[in-house]
């Protein structure tokens, strides 16, 4: 193979990904992880915490919505306020309106 077509073959089927600017912290912990858990196949690494953090986030999301109902179920419940009708003065007076 020539080297164009040793060069259209990586941008057409890529098998590698390339990160920039990783603190070295972060990039040992990362192969380090790969080595012991998954046997240096960092694709499945990648994977596997992408799946774990979009979980995470789902279950985030649903929670809150839990939360939403739990608390829209209180407020209707609560017995409503009485409204007045009628029209307010500057004074902070009421005209022509009686509680409901």
């Amino acid at each position: 193979m020539d080297e164009l077509q040793k060069l259209q073959e990586r941008v057409v089927n890529p098998k590698s990904l390339h990160f920039n600017r990783v603190p070295r912290k972060t990039k040992e912990e990362f192969l380090a992880l790969a080595e012991s858990d998954f046997e240096g196949d960092r694709g499945m690494l990648l994977k596997w915490l992408m799946d774990g953090l979009v979980k995470a986030d789902i279950a985030m999301v649903l929670q809150e919505l839990e939360d939403l109902k739990v608390r829209v179920g209180q407020l209707e419940q609560r017995p409503q306020p009485e409204t007045l009708k009628g029209v307010k003065m500057l004074s902070g007076k009421r005209i022509g309106g009686k509680i409901r």
